[in-house]
């Protein structure tokens, strides 16, 4: 019976029993995990606030960085996004409640002219509503 208790503890929460998470909270941890990483999220091109976006299920932000910065900055964004609750569900893949949460990096786009040693750093979340 004790067993049966401890487990059910560990076990983490079922999708949707967590309180909803707001746009503007997930907007603010992104700019925190991007901090923790050491970029400066107001270098990068972002969808700012739920009032002045199109799309308020949506956060991103995309930024040209140094390859090597990129380099080390996916491995400590995913770290600290984990500290704030999200989960990783694949690599560089998080979510949290109804939130679903991609980081790219790419070392060649199309329609951005990237010098050879930088990257186009991308992250992408979306809300997929309740349920």
């Amino acid at each position: 019976m004790a067993a049966q208790k401890a487990a059910a503890a560990a076990a983490p929460a079922a999708k949707g029993a967590e309180p909803p998470v707001s746009r503007d909270t997930v907007d603010q941890e992104v700019r925190s995990a991007l901090r923790a990483a050491g970029l400066d999220p107001e270098k990068g091109k972002g969808s700012g606030d739920a009032d002045n976006t199109k799309n308020a299920s949506q956060v991103d932000w995309t930024a040209v960085v140094n390859t090597q910065q990129v380099e080390g900055a996916l491995p400590r964004i995913g770290e600290h996004l984990k500290h704030l609750g999200w989960r990783e569900t694949a690599p560089q893949s998080y979510e949290q409640t109804d939130w679903v949460l991609l980081i790219g990096s790419v070392k060649q786009a199309a329609g951005v002219n990237l010098k050879a040693n930088e990257s186009l750093l991308t992250v992408n979340v979306t809300y997929l509503g309740a349920g």
